[in-house]
């Protein structure tokens, strides 16, 4: 009970807010009754340089990181974390290798051992890969050595992870939850699911999948490019029209 009431009272001291979404600036009003003249939507964005998407050729980076030759699945986010959804998409893999002999690759802070426990009881050990908290460098190796990003979040304010997939010309899957859709494109290299449903979200990731398999590469499908929304550049100008308009005189 003490968090929302520190909550409410700096919320009730600042000048402005800023929220990453809309939908982060909805919870907000709706929680705190703050006025909405007061808040600001201003999306996180992003410094990769989506030029830079042929820097890495998948199968060398995958032999790299030790991956086996075969479709890869990639989930990024604290592993430990409920709302991230990690044994949702385990269950939703183990659907996958019912039709394709794919990789599941982890990566993220927080202890495994749940995880592990979970994928030893649904027999998926042998294709999963932990490879815990890593550096930007390898993160970058990581998004561009896979074939299908999956978002399995049941709540996002925003969903940086998202944005990081679409810099690496990746296909998502993720729930329609929280702020996923604000910044997800009516585009058919993107599938957003029904939450709780195993069913649809393996369906999605075998398509992207399959796709993939079938153009031999696995940057082909997602040719979709960041909005200037979602840059840096524009984010910074947002950040600092909202600083001047504060200013006092």
């Amino acid at each position: 009970m003490i968090l929302p009431m520190i909550e409410r009272r700096l919320l009730d001291s600042v000048d402005h807010i800023i929220a990453v979404s809309d939908y982060t600036r909805g919870q907000i009003i709706d929680t705190y009754r703050v006025d909405p003249k007061k808040i600001t939507t201003i999306r996180c964005a992003l410094r990769w340089d989506e030029s830079r998407r042929g820097e890495f050729e998948s199968a060398s980076l995958r032999k790299e990181i030790g991956l086996p030759n075969r479709p890869v699945v990639l989930f990024v986010g604290r592993i430990d974390a409920p709302r991230k959804g990690l044994p949702f998409l385990l269950s939703a893999f183990k659907m996958v290798l019912q039709r394709i002999d794919a990789t599941l690759l982890i990566v993220g802070s927080g202890s495994s051992s749940k995880a592990e426990r979970l994928a030893r009881r649904l027999g998926l050990s042998k294709n999963l890969m932990f490879a815990g908290p890593v550096d930007d460098l390898t993160l970058r190796k990581c998004y561009a050595a896979c074939d299908v990003f999956a978002c399995p979040s049941t709540l996002e304010g925003f969903g940086l992870t998202i944005l990081e997939a679409i810099a690496a010309g990746k296909p998502v899957v993720a729930n329609r939850v929280g702020a996923i859709t604000e910044i997800v494109p009516r585009a058919r290299v993107w599938s957003l699911t029904q939450p709780g449903s195993a069913d649809e979200f393996a369906n999605a990731l075998c398509h992207h999948l399959q796709t993939a398999q079938s153009l031999g590469s696995s940057t082909g499908e997602a040719t979709w490019r960041l909005p200037e929304s979602l840059r840096w550049s524009y984010a910074a100008r947002a950040v600092e029209s909202v600083y001047k308009r504060m200013k006092p005189g």
